[in-house]
Parts: structure tokens; sequence; C-alpha cells
């Protein structure tokens, strides 16, 4: 699956049989449709500005989610959140997953979409970059403070969580 997937529209019906009108219905399904996709009311990740410019891993969200997915499925401890993931070889992705009793897991999951994950025992040592940008399912906590920004994330119509990131060092 290609990063960075994009919203489109088109106009059929009876507003097509005039050409002043059929112009009027496209440019108002656009609208809709780009409104439709905006990340900050929880549209599709390519909405305003897309994936790609998402804060570190993030920009992945697209190509990792049927990783996430899968790994979210395990269990990995209550209310848990992801500090940090990314791609690997063969058709999987790594991530660090953490949950609200403070325990940590790394989990290895498809990308393929047929939900395979596996969970492993998480370094004792934070990974370079883990938890700057962390993904927040349903559930979970969501930062908040001076030094957070959220956005939610839906991609391909279905919400993946809040993408909450620092923005002070």
């Amino acid at each position: 699956m290609p990063i960075g997937h994009g919203c489109a529209a088109s106009g059929t019906g009876a507003a097509s049989k005039a050409p002043g009108r059929r112009l009027a219905a496209l440019l108002a399904v656009t609208a809709l449709a780009l409104s439709a996709c905006a990340t900050t009311g929880g549209g599709d990740a390519a909405g305003s500005g897309g994936a790609s410019s998402y804060p570190g891993w993030a920009k992945f969200l697209p190509d990792l989610k049927p990783a996430i997915s899968a790994c979210l499925a395990q269990p990995v401890g209550p209310a848990p959140i992801i500090l940090k993931a990314w791609p690997m070889n063969h058709g999987s992705a790594g991530m660090r997953i953490a949950a609200s009793n403070g325990a940590k897991v790394d989990c290895v999951g498809s990308l393929g979409g047929d939900g395979k994950a596996s969970l492993h025992a998480a370094g004792t040592e934070p990974l370079p970059g883990e938890a700057e940008v962390i993904l927040v399912p349903v559930g979970s906590t969501v930062p908040t403070g001076a030094c957070w920004a959220s956005e939610n994330v839906a991609i391909g119509g279905s919400f993946l969580g809040t993408l909450a990131y620092k923005t002070c060092s």
C-alpha cells in the first residue's frame, strides 16, 4: 500500500446534463470530499497535509495500519499507546507499545492484513525518538499540556486513533 492516499470526488447524475450545472455540482462535491478528508475532523490521514506531513515515524501510518491493528489485538496490557513504529523486511513492521501500568512490549506485526503479530520483551533502553510521536488508540489517554499537539487520524475511512507529538524539546 503506497504512502499518502488521497481523496477523490466526481460529479454524476442530473447535474451532469448541463455544462454549467455540472461544473457547479463538481465543485460542490469536491469541496465536500476535501472537507471530509481533513485530519483535524477525524478524516483520512491524507487530508490537510497528508500522512507525509506528520512528524517522525507517523508519516508511515497508512502502510503500518495492518501491523498496528494486529499488534493492538494482542494482550499488550491496559490502555496501550504506540511509542514508535517502523517498517521492517519481509512484510512486517515493528513497534514499541506501552501500557498504562508502565509495562512495555515490542511487537512485530504483519503488513499483509492477516492479523499475525508476535510480542517480545521490550529492551530497557528507550529507542531513538521513542515517545516523541505517539499513537493513542480509542480508550487510551491522550497526553495534554503546553508541549503536546494532537489530531485524530483515520485511514481508509477507519478511525485509527489520536496522533500526539511533542512540540517542545
